[in-house]
């Protein structure tokens, strides 16, 4: 006769091991109980590259001093070639994040000196108050300020601005 255990469980929890455990916990992945958690391993980083790259070649033999000196050496060759990929490819990235900052930039610096231009019209300050304005009132309403330049450059007729 079989032996009841008492009531089955319909899922049950990935145990890890403490080793795991000092694993997931250095990689930021610590306290999470999830079924599987090494997938904490391969998220990407959406954050972009800061400081040097970091990589490592592992290799195996099946037999105890099994590499000798020259597949050391072309494993030294195989590896100095994958940092300088990697950091080629580090510095093309860091490259296009910088193009894109700028295109962000030079495209907010339009639209705020339009924002400016509606206010200097309406309210016949000068250029410098009318950025003071600008400012201050995206401090005021918590936004960005290339948000409200821009709200204000497409949405300008239908606002009713106080004259001077």
């Amino acid at each position: 006769m079989r032996r009841s255990r008492g009531p089955r469980r319909a899922g049950r929890r990935c145990r890890t091991r403490p080793r795991q455990r000092a694993a997931l916990a250095t990689l930021g992945a610590g306290r999470h109980r999830t079924r599987h958690p090494r997938r904490h391993l391969h998220r990407p980083d959406p954050r972009p590259p800061q400081g040097p790259s970091v990589g490592a070649l592992n290799v195996y033999s099946r037999t105890t001093n099994g590499l000798d000196k020259a597949d050391r050496d072309a494993l030294l060759l195989l590896a100095t070639h994958a940092s300088l990929a990697l950091a080629t490819t580090d510095a093309v990235t860091r490259a296009e994040l910088e193009v894109a900052h700028l295109r962000k930039a030079i495209a907010s610096r339009d639209v705020i000196g339009q924002a400016k231009g509606i206010i200097m019209a309406r309210r016949g300050v000068s250029a410098d108050e009318a950025f003071d304005l600008l400012r201050h009132t995206s401090q005021d309403l918590n936004i960005k300020l290339a948000e409200l330049a821009r709200t204000l450059t497409d949405r300008h007729t239908e606002l009713d601005l106080p004259t001077h």
